[in-house]
């Protein structure tokens, strides 16, 4: 809802947002460091009309070759796609990734003020869940660390990623405790 009124001269606007209640998984490795700070696993938020299983697919291969990224676990969301690589990066090498996937700024801007990434896995308002669509599969990083956690998370929760995840974590470094952060949240739709 929307409403309005003039005060000395000056148009004011103001609006008003029934806050609904949401669950999501951060991207914080837990007990991970490095000389940068903090590590994370790689979240891609990719909402919009913009975004189809093509271009999406084709995103996930030039990161995965610029950045040498194992692979990325695919969701479908009403209004477009979320992926999730189990690569561990500091924040500013994710803000890099970031820009050049031209994501969406205020995404990055919260995320940063709160020392992690966000993404939904649970119902948000009418929206369905994110449903689990595939793997965009790498030949790069296979040797790079990656989140104990959050691997854990996508073969319990979606117990079809249990085979790519294994590949990819078997040769790799796993870092992290053994718990994952889960936010509850609200958000406007």
């Amino acid at each position: 809802m929307r409403f309005g009124c003039r005060v000395g001269g000056v148009a004011l606007s103001f609006s008003v947002w029934r806050d609904h209640r949401t669950a999501g998984l951060s991207s914080e490795i837990i007990g991970s460091r490095s000389p940068f700070g903090e590590l994370h696993a790689l979240f891609l938020d990719l909402d919009g009309d913009g975004w189809n299983m093509k271009n999406v697919t084709e995103l996930a291969h030039l990161i995965q070759a610029k950045w040498n990224c194992s692979d990325f676990f695919l969701f479908r969301t009403l209004h477009g796609f979320h992926a999730i690589c189990l690569d561990a990066f500091p924040e500013s090498e994710i803000l890099n990734i970031h820009r050049f996937a031209d994501i969406e700024r205020s995404y990055d801007a919260m995320s940063v003020r709160r020392g992690y990434w966000v993404l939904r896995f649970a119902a948000k308002g009418k929206s369905p869940p994110p449903r689990f669509i595939g793997v965009v599969q790498s030949e790069y990083g296979m040797g790079t660390p990656k989140s104990r956690p959050h691997a854990s998370w996508l073969i319990k929760g979606y117990p079809e990623s249990a085979y790519r995840v294994g590949i990819i974590t078997e040769k790799s470094q796993n870092i992290g405790g053994s718990t994952v952060k889960l936010d509850e949240y609200g958000t406007m739709i």
